[in-house]
């Protein structure tokens, strides 16, 4: 591990696996411990962090203050105490605290950072995965052997296709067959450039036709017997479907016809299969291609399914999606269902949105639509947000050629694309087309996302406050992408979490002539109470004349008596001293698992429950508010919003299950959201203080943040990131994301560059 100062650490992880942070205070690695209050709920699980034992740092002072007025009551209160216990505490607490003012010990905490949060101090030493600005990638360091990972695609220039590669021709006279696959490029330098290309473009699934080859099958999963009866269907299935593209060619009046089993090179495959957005593009028209599905036609005794269904099984499939947006307009979209004896239904695009996609996507689907039709324009990062929300509702119904094609299939809706890189996971796709494009800071703003279930995959945009991705505005930029799905971030203010201890807090308040003279008294006090007993020492063994004697003793019987009366009041005065309204306090935060309340927090760190702290009123989402009861009616205010003790356990919404949530996400979850040794961590309660803006929120997290992030802001709050910190591979993890004051910027460091994952 390589620190910000550029000091190695060589680390034996077989030794001691154990969770590091780094300190803000030199930057080094140091071992994790988590303070805990109350009991373990997860005994059972591994931890991979130390705890310790939730402790009180208040001044000892302070503490025996509290101890002999009981603080949490007013003093009328404390009064009406038995008297017993009344002038017992207050007689042993007024000379233990004599004894206590005899050391001068300072009540005031250190301030830090000048008034600062601990900074994060961290450094990313490597080179992104891929830059941002070109001149950053490790293709022009002077010693590099690798290629940039944008291509040409990246400006847009020559890798877009103006025209297919292949066209299936109808031949004028019909001979053995009735259409000839010829090259594009040797057609038209037959006829000297001089030439219509008009073609149809041939929509179908490969769920209702089966165009695979004996080859693709043999890689397919499946019995044997299975694909030999697939085999069987190969030929029929592609004889079908190529006469529907000869019979919507002659319909429509033009010479060629478009279908992707037939005129995509294979030598070109892995690239031209992300291009067929172009050649749907510049397609005369589209036709829909329908037939009976293969598992029916394979399952003996189930009925054919009608045209509607068909057209539904059609609209469920990834690929299908981008063909119905990207389609021309000038004619309508015509459904040919095989060996239907009626002529082919015509539709428009915006109708086919009732039609083919009644999932609940119907209405999002509708909007693309809209959009490409040109009645509805909607911003980039709209177009992308609805896109990938209508393309992952998909993914899963679709065979895959690649683990990105979530990415890819979104590729086909915008101008510059970046290159398809082999092996390259949809997170890594979908961030190389957020920079190649103008995406309105999309990535960044998805970071900023608290998904309502942690195991949730990223490409699932939805927000556990219900807000809206273009509500939240990016107060960071990303410079480039990392290895293992991470980005690199730089602009975001962050902050070190205090885990191991809670620390005497400083704070400013109103300076009056009664504090500094009750201060100058209390530490007065041991010398007068010296001068007062060697005044009256010395008159009874020094002076033999009886008027010193009596001078002497009434002296020094005055100093003891003022002596005995501070010490009587100290408890009353070091009371009216410490109480008071804070002005200003050192900035920390702190964190504790488990979770304790308001009042134990307070009296840990200032001695009593005075009020001085509140939960957040929306915080996270275990946070909860009120209107006040008993405050003033007052009309501008609309009521005044009073925090309630947050809840233990995430609340769900009203129309949504807990089991219909956490099965929304179930296969992404075992692929994407578990944790380093496969096991999907359990989420426990965490406790963070901010004793800058004197809040205190409780969250649930799978393991303790280590460092706020500011990345982000929406509804006059700033978006925090909390993140662990992964000292291998030197990037932070996203935890969870809470809402915080904009004034926690005010005491804020920004953060160098770093390794970010969601």
């Amino acid at each position: 591990h390589k620190d910000s100062k550029g000091r190695y650490d060589w680390i034996d992880e077989q030794d001691n696996p154990k969770d590091r942070y780094l300190k803000p205070g030199d930057g080094r690695l140091a071992f994790l411990k988590v303070q805990r209050w109350g009991q373990d709920q997860f005994q059972n699980h591994r931890k991979s962090w130390d705890t310790v034992a939730f402790r009180d740092v208040t001044p000892n002072i302070i503490r025996l203050v509290y101890w002999i007025t009981e603080s949490s009551r007013s003093l009328e209160e404390y009064f009406s105490m038995p008297w017993l216990i009344l002038y017992g505490r207050w007689a042993v607490g007024s000379v233990a605290l004599l004894v206590l003012l005899s050391w001068p010990v300072s009540l005031k905490a250190e301030i830090k950072n000048n008034g600062y949060y601990d900074p994060v101090r961290y450094r990313d030493w490597g080179y992104p995965k891929i830059a941002r600005n070109p001149y950053e990638d490790k293709s022009r360091a002077r010693n590099a052997k690798t290629t940039s990972g944008w291509d040409a695609d990246f400006d847009s220039r020559p890798g877009r296709h103006l025209r297919p590669r292949f066209l299936c021709f109808n031949r004028l006279v019909p001979a053995i067959s009735d259409f000839e696959i010829v090259s594009v490029d040797d057609w038209v330098e037959a006829h000297d450039g001089h030439v219509n290309l008009d073609y149809i473009f041939v929509s179908n699934t490969r769920m209702q036709f089966q165009t695979y080859s004996a080859e693709d099958l043999e890689k397919r999963d499946m019995p044997s017997q299975r694909k030999a009866e697939m085999n069987k269907m190969h030929e029929k299935d592609l004889i079908d479907l190529c006469k529907i593209g000869e019979r919507a060619a002659r319909d429509a009046d033009v010479s060629a016809f478009w279908i992707d089993v037939l005129c995509v090179d294979p030598a070109t495959f892995p690239q031209d299969v992300y291009r067929i957005c172009d050649v749907i593009r510049g397609a005369h028209s589209m036709i829909i291609a329908l037939k009976n599905s293969i598992e029916n036609r394979l399952t003996e005794g189930t009925p054919s399914s009608n045209r509607d269904q068909l057209l539904k099984e059609w609209g469920e499939r990834l690929w299908t999606l981008p063909e119905i947006l990207l389609c021309p307009t000038d004619h309508s979209i015509a459904i040919h269902v095989h060996d239907s004896a009626d002529s082919p239904e015509r539709f428009t695009k915006r109708s086919l949105a009732s039609l083919a996609y009644y999932t609940k996507d119907a209405k999002a689907v509708r909007q693309l639509i809209d959009h490409y039709e040109g009645t509805l324009i909607l911003t980039s990062l709209e177009l992308i947000t609805i896109g990938l929300e209508c393309f992952q509702s998909r993914i899963d119904k679709t065979k895959t050629f690649a683990k990105a094609d979530l990415a890819y299939a979104l590729m086909g809706l915008l101008r510059r694309r970046p290159r398809v890189a082999e092996g390259e996971t949809n997170f890594e796709a979908f961030a190389k087309l957020s920079l190649a494009n103008d995406s309105n800071m999309l990535l960044e703003r998805l970071i900023c996302v608290l998904p309502p279930v942690s195991s949730q995959p990223w490409y699932q945009i939805e927000d556990a406050w219900d807000v809206k991705l273009w509500d939240i505005y990016p107060t960071c930029q990303i410079a480039g992408i990392g290895a293992d799905q991470t980005v690199i971030l730089d602009g975001a203010y962050g902050a070190t979490i205090r885990w191991k201890s809670l620390k005497p807090v400083a704070f400013i308040r109103r300076e009056t002539l009664l504090r500094l003279v009750i201060r100058l008294i209390l530490r007065a006090l041991p010398f007068l109470f010296l001068i007062g007993a060697v005044i009256l020492g010395a008159s009874v063994h020094f002076y033999k004349a009886d008027y010193v004697i009596i001078v002497g003793v009434v002296i020094g019987a005055v100093f003891i008596g003022l002596v005995a009366i501070i010490v009587f009041a100290s408890p009353y005065l070091l009371r009216k001293s410490y109480r008071g309204k804070f002005w200003s306090t050192q900035a920390w935060f702190f964190g504790i698992e488990g979770a304790p309340d308001l009042s134990t927090i307070e009296k840990s760190l200032f001695g009593a429950d005075l009020g001085r702290l509140s939960w957040s009123t929306s915080g996270s989402i275990l946070s909860q508010h009120r209107v006040a009861e008993n405050a003033p009616d007052h009309p501008a205010m609309g009521g005044e919003c009073e925090a309630l003790e947050p809840a233990t356990t995430v609340p769900r919404k009203s129309d949504e299950s807990h089991e219909e949530r956490l099965e929304r996400s179930t296969q992404d979850m075992q692929n994407e959201a578990k944790g380093p040794q496969g096991v999907q961590e359990p989420e426990r309660i965490f406790t963070l203080i901010d004793t800058y803006t004197m809040t205190v929120t409780r969250f649930m997290a799978a393991n303790p943040p280590v460092a706020v992030l500011i990345c982000g802001y929406e509804g006059g709050m700033q978006r925090a990131l909390l993140c662990s910190y992964n000292w291998r591979s030197q990037t932070f993890h996203r935890e969870t994301v809470l809402r915080m004051k904009t004034m926690v910027l005010e005491r804020m460091f920004r953060v160098d560059r770093f390794r970010f994952s969601m």
